[in-house]
């Protein structure tokens, strides 16, 4: 966890370098896991407009220090957001967060290759699936973002739950 100064100085690092300190914070705390449920997990949710400036973002993160877990968001205004400011403010959330708070990305409204890059930038939890998404595609999705799996309940105690299995596909 990191303190305000702190926190300015790795929003202007390049987008990788930052991604790899949140990283490493997000190792640390929770392994390889990434948590998920099939029931709505206890939180809150961050936004903030696309013309928040780093300075916004990190007074908006620090005055969320307790709760367990976050879900950090850009909002887009006049259609002008990116991914880039996505994963960026995920990651600063990862920095400026207790270890103990989960930083969810949501797969919906990132989509599933942003919520996989979200999972290497500082993220540990995914949400939001479609209500039509396959199983077998969440746990693909995370296996090939380099994670494991950790279906879990509102305490976020792990739940048994096997893997389905995936179908095989005949090609044309």
């Amino acid at each position: 966890m990191m303190d305000e100064s702190e926190l300015l100085e790795a929003a202007k690092l390049p987008l990788l370098a930052l991604g790899a300190r949140a990283n490493a914070v997000r190792e640390a705390a929770h392994g390889n896991r990434v948590y998920f449920s099939a029931q709505a997990l206890p939180g809150e949710a961050l936004a903030l407009p696309s013309s928040a400036t780093a300075e916004d973002a990190v007074a908006a993160l620090l005055s969320l220090r307790e709760g367990p877990s976050v879900e950090p968001r850009v909002l887009a205004m006049n259609g002008d957001t990116t991914g880039e400011a996505e994963i960026r403010l995920i990651a600063l959330a990862r920095l400026a967060l207790p270890p103990t708070t989960h930083i969810r990305a949501n797969w919906s409204v990132l989509t599933d290759a942003m919520a996989q890059v979200a999972l290497r930038f500082g993220a540990d939890e995914l949400t939001g699936f479609p209500p039509d998404l396959d199983r077998r595609e969440i746990w693909r999705a995370i296996r090939e973002a380099g994670r494991e799996p950790y279906p879990c309940d509102a305490q976020y105690r792990e739940v048994e739950m096997a893997e389905p299995v995936a179908k095989l596909r005949v090609l044309p």
